[in-house]
């Protein structure tokens, strides 16, 4: 899913293996103003928007398996409706 409030790439925890993990933890803060610890991760994503070895925070109750930021490079890789 990509998410244009979003600052960086959210993935699912149980996704992610343990030597995907860097070590680091950040302090995420949700839309509804919660705020909780997440660890860092370099994964690799293959999606029609973004492929390739990306930074993530990883959290256990994400509403997809991975939420991707808004970026202007993204929007150049759009694929295109049929109507």
């Amino acid at each position: 899913m990509r998410d244009t409030g979003c600052e960086g790439v959210v993935v699912r925890k149980q996704l992610v293996d343990a030597n995907q993990l860097t070590g680091e933890c950040c302090l995420l803060l949700r839309i509804d103003n919660t705020a909780l610890l997440a660890e860092k991760a370099v994964i690799s994503l293959r999606t029609p928007f973004l492929s390739g070895e990306v930074k993530a925070l990883c959290i256990l109750d994400t509403i997809c398996d991975v939420i991707l930021r808004n970026w202007k490079e993204l929007e150049a890789r759009r694929i295109p409706t049929c109507l």
